[in-house]
């Protein structure tokens, strides 16, 4: 790979441009499952809160991986250390600003979400645990939250949100299954033993396809939905299931935080490809 295009991805991917992105795209679409109007503030206030909770992770989770900081993403991460503390600065200047101007049912219902997201990456128990460093409750934390705050939220004053809510639990859950398999020996370093060290890589890729093709046919069984919203989820769930299937071995880093990472904000992308072809 060219290395100026190399550092743009890396500076993209690792600055947690990207997640917070995805983050702002599958919050947005949101809306349109819904068919309800785009709240901004909130979409941009769960793009900056995921930059600024990306960016104190990265910053606090560097220095529990020990052995492990001078190797692939770690490398790139502590050498942009400095950085990301200007990141998470400037998020959490932005969290705050969209955060008052939020509604204020949409400030209570996030509030369990929101804290356990902070908990999650921050060494706020003893021995500066985290809730993350938790044996078995990481994938599932993220997976409430994500699908909680970027599915239901939004949905919340129509009937609809439940079932769209836990459709994308399943998603969630299912792409992230591959970064349990990434992370094992990082897991087991810090004494972390999460769902990887207890099946083997081939039964949980297979759990993640289920998991992704509960979560794609849910909804499409209990609503009626349009065309376009049918045609978006298959694709992105067809992509979700490829990458899934494409990391049941080690694969570059890419592969799992710019691709799998992706995956989230593709309901936007390919949504508003295929409104325009429509």
């Amino acid at each position: 790979m060219n290395l100026f295009l190399k550092k743009v991805l890396d500076f993209y991917v690792y600055s947690s441009i990207h997640i917070s992105l995805c983050a702002m795209g599958m919050t947005w679409y949101a809306y349109q499952l819904f068919d309800l109007p785009v709240e901004l503030e909130y979409v941009f206030f769960i793009g900056s809160s995921t930059w600024l909770l990306y960016s104190i992770h990265r910053i606090i989770g560097i220095e529990k991986v020990g052995a492990f900081k001078g190797k692939g993403r770690f490398a790139i991460i502590r050498s942009h250390k400095a950085h990301i503390y200007v990141y998470a600065v400037l998020a959490a200047g932005l969290s705050g600003y969209y955060f008052f101007r939020l509604r204020y049912d949409v400030i209570y219902t996030m509030v369990i979400p929101a804290l356990v997201s902070l908990f999650y990456v921050s060494p706020l128990f003893p021995g500066k645990k985290r809730l993350r460093d938790l044996s078995w409750t990481k994938i599932l934390m993220i997976a409430m939250c994500w699908s909680w705050l970027t599915t239901f939220i939004p949905g919340q004053s129509t009937g609809d949100a439940l079932i769209w809510g836990l459709a994308r639990f399943f998603f969630l859950f299912g792409i992230t299954i591959p970064f349990d398999l990434r992370d094992k020996d990082i897991d087991a370093h810090t004494d972390v033993k999460t769902i990887a060290h207890f099946a083997s890589a081939n039964v949980l890729s297979a759990a993640a396809i289920i998991s992704l093709v509960i979560s794609l046919f849910l909804p499409i069984i209990v609503f009626s939905l349009s065309a376009q919203i049918i045609v978006s989820e298959v694709i992105v769930h067809l992509l979700a299931i490829g990458l899934v299937w494409y990391t049941i071995k080690d694969r570059h880093d890419y592969a799992y935080s710019l691709l799998l990472d992706g995956s989230m904000g593709a309901f936007y992308i390919v949504y508003i490809i295929i409104g325009f072809l429509k």
